[in-house]
């Protein structure tokens, strides 16, 4: 059994470093928090935080019909998957979703290694 609470596990974009590479995956239809809501409230962030670049990439529950838009060149902080017509812990049985939460994940490992070998000339 898991010794974990959630409801005293909280983390508000606002405290995490602006070079921190952020992916937020929400499922559309989630039985326990407010899809659009916490949708609104990353797109406001991104608003807010100048230069940063937030893309949604729409997911119906075949993740494969969708490809990322997602570029290994452009900057990002946060990047936002939304998963149509899905429920709460939507990818946790679904491997051909956590295809698509790797290879976002290696887009933003892209882009943190080329940052650094920027940063080192």
């Amino acid at each position: 059994r898991r010794h974990f609470s959630w409801y005293n596990s909280e983390l508000w974009l606002e405290d995490i470093p602006q070079d921190t590479k952020v992916l937020i995956c929400l499922s559309e239809n989630d039985e326990i928090l407010n899809f659009e809501k916490v949708k609104r409230e990353v797109e406001i962030f991104c608003e807010d935080v100048g230069g940063s670049t937030h893309e949604v990439v729409p997911v119906t529950s075949n993740p494969k019909k969708h490809k990322s838009k997602a570029s290994s060149t452009a900057p990002k902080t946060v990047d936002l998957i939304t998963w149509e017509n899905a429920g709460h812990a939507f990818c946790v049985s679904r491997p051909d979703v956590w295809k698509q939460l790797y290879s976002a994940m290696k887009v933003q490992e892209r882009i943190i290694t080329k940052e650094q070998t920027c940063n080192k000339y």
